[in-house]
């Protein structure tokens, strides 16, 4: 995981994907341009999620709640020719790491 381009350029060089999760938002060059540079190879899915984080009131601190939707916008191999698209949830899983979960649907492009 990185938080620019440049440097998910150099790690990502000669490696092969299962998924791809990039930030559209990502300083630098960002992360569509980033995704369709890349060689992709095999059964790929590219997914676009957006996140919305919201403080709301907690006993001793502002808690924060961090949703979203994600969108299957294009893939190799399997997911050629699908589209989907569902809710993002995202908990807390313990430190600074989150769990992320996706529920929805994904079939043929129209």
């Amino acid at each position: 995981m990185t938080r620019e381009a440049a440097n998910a350029r150099r790690v990502s060089a000669g490696l092969e994907f299962d998924l791809i999760v990039m930030d559209v938002m990502m300083p630098g060059e960002n992360g569509v341009a980033l995704t369709l540079s890349l060689r992709i190879a095999g059964d790929v899915a590219v997914i676009k999620f957006t996140v919305r984080a919201v403080f709301m009131k907690g006993e001793d601190q502002p808690a924060l709640h961090d949703n979203g939707f994600w969108e299957l916008t294009s893939g190799t191999g399997a997911f050629a020719g699908k589209r989907g698209v569902g809710a993002l949830t995202i908990e807390p899983a313990g430190g600074s790491n989150r769990a992320f979960t996706l529920t929805g649907e994904i079939g043929d492009a129209p």
